[in-house]
């Protein structure tokens, strides 16, 4: 968590009732005959419709009454009576005497009404500890009595009105000025706005996966988000299709193959393939004849048509001295296609595509 610097706050404080003890405790004297007030300008509808903050309060003491608010969000600037009689709209933790018991509240002030919710009674000398949440016209107050907030005291509810704007300024003292010298005795400390988290930033789309932000990371990046930001550390990116498998950081890896991949591709080895596309028996005949390679590393996985099928291409086997079987096609166990070639004394060569099923052989070309 991160508390508020009060130190840094603008404070308008004519008789000295605002006293700050360290950078986030302030002793606050409420007295209701002068405009005294501690405040931060956080810059124009800052303060949307949806946050939480957290703030501790207690009530001292008191002389014979009192008037105070105890945290508040504004967009002008005022002791909490003029800005009611103004019409200028803020909502606050409000802290007043009933004539016999100190309470508090949560209010809303709107087109110069004060609306409020049910109230609760404070005990002098204790710390109460407060979560105020505010998402749309919803207010909320939660209000513990421990630091850890797991003891819940009370809950206070208001709906705010659709009007009511979002806001500029965060307050942590204001008195309600009505010309009578009583006050009442205040601690407010440690205001968390709950905004000190990572911000996403964007970055250049040129970032490389191989970054060493990325290794052993599994990613789910939206397109403009770079992976070097900090914040992204342990998430979860989406990989566009433009990442090369190469990329060191995607070893070890399953990936959609695509046709025009070469097997020489050093991520690729010890993998296995199956291609979507069935062919008829003569495009494998054709692929025999007409382009028939050496098998090596950089046959291409478009070359390799057969829907999941195992093949094997084994190497000349000679039958005589001038007919070998130049390449075999094992297509399944009992399938295979075999090349026979015959060379006579006159050098002339003949090719013949022979479709072996079992002990069966029949010659298809030649």
């Amino acid at each position: 968590m991160t508390y508020e610097d009060f130190t840094t706050y603008t404070e308008v404080d004519p008789n000295s009732h605002i006293g700050l003890v360290g950078t986030n405790h302030v002793d606050f004297q409420a007295w209701m005959n002068e405009d005294a007030y501690l405040y931060s300008d956080k810059g124009v509808d800052h303060f949307g419709t949806s946050w939480e903050h957290k703030i501790d309060v207690k009530y001292v003491s008191q002389l014979t009454s009192h008037a105070a608010a105890l945290w508040m969000l504004s967009n002008d600037i005022d002791d909490l009576k003029a800005l009611n009689l103004a019409s200028k709209p803020a909502i606050l933790v409000y802290a007043w005497w009933t004539g016999s018991i100190s309470v508090m509240a949560i209010q809303e002030y709107y087109q110069g009404v004060a609306y409020g919710s049910s109230q609760f009674t404070m005990t002098a000398g204790t710390m109460y500890y407060l979560t105020l949440n505010r998402n749309g016209t919803a207010f909320t107050c939660k209000i513990y009595s421990d630091s850890a907030r797991t003891n819940l005291l009370a809950t206070l509810s208001l709906t705010l009105h659709g009007g009511q704007p979002s806001h500029r300024y965060v307050w942590v003292a204001d008195e309600y000025n009505n010309g009578q010298a009583r006050w009442g005795d205040f601690d407010i400390e440690n205001l968390d706005l709950q905004e000190g988290g990572a911000i996403l930033k964007e970055v250049a789309d040129s970032l490389s996966l191989s970054d060493s932000l990325l290794c052993n990371k599994t990613f789910a990046v939206t397109d403009s988000v770079g992976l070097a930001d900090a914040p992204l550390k342990h998430w979860t990116p989406q990989i566009s299709d433009s990442i090369a498998l190469s990329d060191a950081v995607l070893r070890n890896k399953t990936f959609q193959i695509l046709d025009s991949l070469g097997l020489s591709d050093t991520i690729l080895r010890g993998k296995q393939f199956s291609v979507s596309d069935s062919i008829s028996l003569c495009e494998l005949i054709t692929v025999i004849t007409e382009t028939i390679k050496q098998v090596t590393d950089s046959l291409s996985l478009s070359d390799i048509l057969g829907l999941n099928k195992t093949l094997l291409v084994a190497d000349q086997i000679r039958l005589t001295d001038n007919v070998y079987v130049n390449k075999i096609l094992i297509i399944s166990d009992s399938m295979a296609l075999a090349e026979v070639v015959e060379k006579s004394v006159q050098g002339v060569v003949k090719t013949r595509i022979f479709l072996i099923i079992g002990d069966l052989a029949i010659q298809l070309t030649g």
